[in-house]
């Protein structure tokens, strides 16, 4: 039934993508169908070519968002972690009060992700972060004495409109993940990915775990630092967990050949913004 239903809504997406209709419009609950962002509007990015993180400090902001710290900032993000250079913390553990919520995949040209509205939250420092959404990387955006992983997923939590906090898991191969499990197997996890760019596939018969798309074990990396995309607004308390989640090769490549086939995606398929400077900024680990 569940794959049924991916392939109807698949099918009523490619059939009204193509209108461009200002607004927003929903077909039968299964999709919404959003007025696309062009290159050249404020705010539009990409990871490639002229429009890419070389040129991200270029672009003007969209309204609302203030200035653009992409070129200009000193606590820009992802970073790399050096060991080396990294002390113990005192921030103790990451409070977890996630829900199962209805599933909603959009498809914004940059990347895929997952809206998240069923008041789930983190505690961090005694201050409440409610849960906003997930989304995914490839290859890891952060790395670890140089190295990167195969996929990286954030999960975006606000306090307040200048006060954020990220989590962010690691994904290696290994065994399959519970999460995506209970969406089906390969093809069908594969037939839920809308294709088409400001595409949004909504099923309100499956559900979605954020918590099984973290470590069991909460240990992390925390720094201030900054959105990864533009306006690269310095306003993010980031806690990066050591332990990366595990996921099977076949999830694994259908999460990247989806992130490669984005409008945006750059020449290779990535949809990562390299490692920018430390700047002298403390760096921690929590376990």
């Amino acid at each position: 039934m569940r794959f049924i239903t991916a392939l109807i809504g698949l099918v009523l997406a490619l059939g009204y993508a193509g209108q461009g209709a200002a607004g927003e419009a929903r077909v039968e609950g299964e999709f919404e169908a959003k007025d696309p962002a062009r290159r050249g509007e404020p705010g539009v990015f990409a990871y490639s070519g002229a429009f890419g993180p070389l040129f991200w400090g270029d672009i003007q902001p969209r309204s609302g968002q203030g200035a653009n710290a992409c070129a200009s900032g000193s606590s820009q993000s992802p970073i790399d972690f050096q060991m080396a250079e990294i002390g113990p913390g005192n921030a103790g553990d990451i409070e977890i009060h996630y829900s199962p919520a209805e599933l909603k995949i959009e498809n914004l040209g940059t990347t895929l992700e997952v809206p998240y509205e069923n008041g789930s939250y983190i505690m961090l420092d005694g201050d409440r972060y409610d849960l906003l959404q997930f989304h995914f990387h490839t290859p890891s955006e952060h790395t670890v004495e140089g190295a990167s992983y195969p996929l990286e997923i954030h999960f975006v939590h606000r306090l307040s409109d200048t006060q954020f906090a990220v989590l962010g898991a690691m994904v290696t191969q290994g065994r399959p993940n519970r999460a995506l499990l209970k969406l089906g197997d390969q093809l069908e996890l594969d037939q839920l990915i809308p294709r088409n760019e400001n595409v949004d596939f909504i099923f309100p018969e499956l559900e979605i775990d954020a918590e099984e798309l973290l470590p069991e074990e909460h240990s992390f990396y925390r720094y201030s630092g900054s959105l990864t995309t533009p306006p690269c607004s310095e306003v993010v308390l980031w806690s990066v967990f050591t332990q990366p989640i595990e996921m099977s090769i076949g999830q694994i490549r259908v999460l990247r050949n989806a992130l490669g086939d984005l409008r945006f995606s750059g020449l290779e398929g990535q949809n990562n913004r390299p490692t920018q400077p430390v700047n002298g900024r403390e760096v921690t680990i929590n376990d």
